[in-house]
């Protein structure tokens, strides 16, 4: 066998050693130093694991090694004394490590700190031979800056330089005197050099804590606004899925405060639909198998109805192994894109069922159109023979035929206007060119009736964003009405009212008005508010519907003011936040036919 290989094999065995002795302390460590207690907050874990951890060596060294090195190498004649102090101070230390086993560490290190106190001064009062040993008072004070605020490390400094100087007056004037000028002076340098450091290292935390904070709040605040609530999880030993955290809007979201029992499968049913559990937890499992998903679920609100969150879920895989460690998603409420989406699927449904309506209404009418072409046709060919035979007088005959004829057409016309109401085409139109067109198409019937028709505009003529057909078609219904309620010497007015808020078009009348118990119903699909009289002057009831349809197209509003025998006002009203408008220069602001 070469040295080599006689190397190599001491080598192997040096690691193996060394693997077997790290895997022991590591199970004595996890059986007696690994605190068992559960804290809400993670840093108060960690400084329980280091006061467990320091006082689980500190008996180790203290209550184990040193007594059995004083026994087994005596210094001087004060053996058994030194052993028995290591020995009893060790004990108490690990009674003060089970304090921290169990998670009260703050208890465990004013055990510790007394007892270490207690030994410190025990041996340097009766173990004569040496001072130095007050040195070890400064294992109190770095053991405290760990896990203490830098005022209770002042405390301790001067109760223990306190102590010092207390033994030195006591015992005997030559060792006082040593203690004086060695231990006590070093003591009080070294412990205020600490206290610098640890002074400076706490504001260095602070500041750094301070960052983390704010960078904790900005990141909470961006996270509350790209989604409504976000988390991670991952599994437990027992292979339960479970939240290591959850924002707290999550709370505000649901409803529902996430307790201890943070498990998925607890949380899942006072969370999600019961239909849509099982979808959730599918989308999961392909999460923890590192595929990133989206899912759209039905989600418990905090009233009780049901809304729709869309949840986005990204593993964090491991660098080494490529496993996943965890799983982060994000929550976002939409259930306005799905009540959105549903009333988009409304709209189209009910524009499909207008289309039909108006599909039919037009075949209808064409169908009338032409049967009422026929009659009027074979009227005239009737007119025409009758002529030739004096003798016979149909004309009056005739001539109600012709009426009905003019007056059924004129119905269909209107069903067509409101068939078509829907298809707006919005166009810059001048009120000034509109109100003279009124004021041409009905001049002759008002100068027949001894009607004087007034349109009146101000200084500026105005623009107006709207479907000029449809509006036209409005207020001719609005005209024919006034001069059919209106008698000889009346007036029309047609006029353009500005308002902060609304363009105004006004027809007023001086006619007869309309009752009161009327008014509500007059813009009412086939509503007659005189029975009394005939289809020919009053019509079926929808001129004024027709009006009323027009200006919901335009996201407008018609209103009616009236007394009875005093005449009646009509106000277009086209809210300024929908329909745009602006002003020009008028040449003629003013006409009235007569």
């Amino acid at each position: 066998m070469t040295k080599t290989s006689i190397s190599n094999d001491m080598q192997h065995t040096a690691v193996g050693a060394s693997k077997k002795i790290y895997a022991l302390m590591m199970a004595i460590w996890q059986r007696w130093g690994e605190p068992k207690a559960a804290f809400e907050r993670e840093s108060d874990l960690y400084r329980a694991r280091f006061v467990s951890a320091c006082l689980l060596s500190l008996f180790l060294v203290v209550g184990v090694i040193l007594p059995f090195r004083y026994i087994l190498l005596p210094i001087d004649d004060q053996t058994f004394l030194r052993s028995i102090i290591t020995f009893l101070a060790g004990l108490f230390v690990f009674f003060a490590q089970r304090f921290a086993y169990r998670g009260r560490y703050m208890v465990a290190s004013w055990m510790a700190i007394l007892t270490a106190t207690t030994a410190v001064t025990t041996a340097a009062i009766f173990l004569t031979t040496r001072i130095d040993t007050l040195y070890f008072y400064l294992i109190v004070p770095i053991f405290a800056s760990a896990i203490m605020p830098v005022r209770r490390l002042i405390d301790i400094t001067i109760f223990h330089a306190g102590i010092m100087l207390v033994i030195a007056a006591v015992i005997e004037p030559e060792r006082g005197q040593r203690i004086l000028e060695e231990p006590f002076v070093n003591f009080l340098i070294l412990s205020f050099i600490l206290i610098v450091i640890v002074t400076y290292r706490n504001y260095v935390e602070r500041q750094s804590w301070d960052r983390i904070r704010e960078s904790e709040k900005r990141h909470r605040v961006v996270t509350e606004l790209i989604s409504d609530y976000a988390y991670s999880m991952r599994y437990d030993e027992n292979g339960n899925v479970y939240f290591e955290w959850m924002t707290d809007s999550f709370e505000r979201f649901t409803g529902q405060p996430l307790h201890n029992e943070n498990r998925v499968s607890h949380v899942l049913p006072s969370f999600a639909h019961p239909d849509d559990q099982e979808r959730l937890l599918q989308s999961q499992k392909l999460a923890f198998m590192g595929q990133t998903n989206v899912e759209e679920a039905r989600y418990y609100r905090p009233d009780g109805t049901f809304g729709w969150v869309e949840i986005h879920r990204k593993p964090e895989l491991d660098p080494e192994t490529g496993e996943v460690i965890r799983v982060y998603g994000v929550g976002r409420d939409i259930t306005a894109r799905k009540e959105s989406e549903a009333q988009v699927e409304v709209i189209a449904l009910q524009k499909g069922r207008l289309r039909l309506t108006q599909e039919f209404v037009h075949a209808i009418s064409h169908d009338f159109r032409t049967s009422l072409s026929n009659i009027e046709t074979n009227r005239y060919l009737v007119e025409r023979k009758i002529s030739k035979h004096p003798e016979v007088d149909l004309s009056t005959n005739l001539d109600i035929i012709q009426l009905y004829i003019a007056r059924m057409t004129r119905q269909l016309d209107g069903l067509a206007d409101i068939a078509d109401i829907t298809d707006i085409v919005m166009q810059e139109t001048s009120l000034a060119a509109l109100f003279n067109t009124i004021k041409l198409l009905y001049s002759t019937n008002a100068n027949a009736k001894h009607i004087q028709l007034i349109t009146t505009l101000p200084e500026h003529d105005v623009l107006l964003w709207l479907d000029r057909s449809k509006v036209q078609i409005a207020l001719q219904r609005l005209i024919e009405n006034s001069l059919v309620y209106t008698g000889a010497g009346g007036h029309i007015v047609l006029e353009m009212v500005d308002t902060v808020d609304s363009t105004i078009i006004r027809v007023t009348d001086d006619g007869e008005g309309i009752a009161q118990e009327h008014i509500p119903y007059i813009f009412d699909l086939f509503y007659r508010g005189d029975m009394s009289r005939d289809v020919h002057t009053g019509g079926i009831g929808i001129g004024l519907s027709l009006v009323r349809f027009v200006m919901q197209a335009h996201n407008g509003d018609v209103t009616v003011t009236s007394t009875t025998g005093q005449g009646a006002s009509f106000d277009l009203i086209f809210p300024k936040a929908h329909i745009r408008s602006r002003t020009t220069e008028l040449p003629d602001k003013s006409s009235v036919i007569h």
